[in-house]
């Protein structure tokens, strides 16, 4: 692990420590709202589609964005393990 990551975990972990679960789980929330309101404004700025369409849009870009860390992850990961000498 390098140093970065050690203190990226220490930083998390000092975060969330001292909170409850049901503090943790309302922060969680709090966040993944903020991301529907983003990503719904991404989707229909001018807010004019009906609600139920504005809904599965903001659902598949959430889905889209996902996929696409999911994807920068597997990378950066393989970028990391063949800077190590690792192959695939």
């Amino acid at each position: 692990m390098s140093e970065t990551t050690a203190a990226a975990r220490a930083l998390a972990a000092a975060r969330w420590q001292p909170k409850s679960p049901a503090e943790r789980r309302e922060s969680a929330r709090a966040t993944q709202d903020g991301l529907r309101r983003r990503f719904a404004r991404e989707v229909d700025p001018d807010n004019r589609l009906p609600a139920a369409e504005r809904a599965e849009l903001v659902e598949q870009r959430r889905h889209e964005h996902f996929v696409q860390c999911g994807r920068a992850s597997a990378a950066a990961r393989r970028v990391r393990r063949e800077a190590q000498g690792g192959g695939a």
